[in-house]
């Protein structure tokens, strides 16, 4: 699990003022390891997550900044560069032996699609204008390009969505996420709106992943970077 934007002193155990009981006893129970020495990949979104599923600082694949959403693909802007499918990612070990992937959440490492249309002027990168979770060792996956709220009406499943991959444009909640159909191979959007606490979607996601891990018996390796706590903040009536 990753937390967006949570620092280390924010937990309660580690000396912060927020309460946050479930993770304070997930912290000594019997089953846990607490690694303290882990250094993010840098001091923004995208070169943390690159360094979380590689195990390699950042300027190794050339991510330096947060990929945001500017109507420029990543892969023509040279400060964000999607993770390039030559790196290798715990995902890719981990399904070389055996093992059921999934990431459900926020992926951030990449465009989903090409940018049909966009400004390439500053094109820096043509070789691969995608970089999704399929490409990197994930078997199943519902995730967000970007950044989005975390309280939200999915876009995806309207005729005539209004907002970007991850972005709101004209509404202030809007969010989609996509997976790849296994038979077209074309990418898809959520089918149906997502109702409460976008952090209860990925939830639920990753509980349908295990029930299938389980049923089958296969070792399973799952990431879920959900979107809290990172800003905007939209609050359900619950």
């Amino acid at each position: 699990m990753m937390a967006d934007d949570l620092a280390y002193g924010d937990l309660h155990y580690t000396g912060g003022k927020a309460e946050t009981p479930v993770l304070d006893a997930m912290s000594v129970g019997p089953n846990s390891i607490q690694l303290t020495r882990y250094y993010a990949g840098g001091p923004v979104c995208s070169p943390t997550r690159g360094t979380v599923l590689t195990g390699r600082n950042h300027n190794r694949y050339c991510i330096w900044h947060a990929n945001i959403a500017s109507g420029v693909p990543d892969f023509a802007v040279p400060i964000r560069q999607p993770l390039p499918p030559s790196e290798v990612t715990v995902a890719e070990i981990l399904k070389e032996n055996g093992y059921r992937t999934g990431i459900f959440g926020k992926w951030h490492v990449g465009d989903l699609k090409s940018a049909e249309g966009a400004n390439l002027t500053r094109r820096y990168n043509h070789k691969w204008p995608v970089s999704h979770p399929g490409m990197h060792g994930f078997d199943e996956w519902w995730v967000t390009e970007r950044s989005a709220l975390t309280a939200t009406i999915n876009c995806g499943c309207f005729e005539e969505a209004v907002c970007a991959l991850g972005h709101y444009t004209t509404q202030p909640s809007c969010t989609n996420y996509h997976t790849r159909d296994p038979h077209t191979h074309e990418l898809v959007s959520f089918p149906s709106p997502i109702e409460g606490d976008d952090s209860h979607f990925i939830a639920q996601q990753f509980d349908q992943f295990l029930q299938k891990a389980r049923q089958s018996k296969q070792p399973f390796f799952a990431y879920l970077p959900f979107h809290t706590v990172h800003a905007r903040y939209v609050a359900t009536e619950e």
